[in-house]
């Protein structure tokens, strides 16, 4: 679901397939979640960044603010 979750918060298309039927409702879920929080993970500024290294690339190149506990 986590494709189809991003693909939703990026007002993309998107088909989500999935075998297990308790997979498939916790998807279903977090969809309906992502109508209420439009944040991603680790996408700034266009920019998807791998799990982990945004504060690691902000401490190294100072390019981001940190305000409130988020990183922008």
């Amino acid at each position: 679901g986590t494709t189809s979750v991003v693909a939703k918060k990026l007002g993309r298309k998107y088909c989500g397939i999935e075998i297990d039927e308790f997979y498939c409702c916790l998807a279903e879920k977090r969809l309906e979640m992502a109508d209420h929080d439009k944040s991603i993970q680790g996408y700034v500024d266009g920019v998807f960044w791998e799990r982990n290294t945004l504060k690691k690339h902000y401490k190294a190149n100072r390019v981001f603010q940190l305000k409130d506990g988020v990183l922008s």
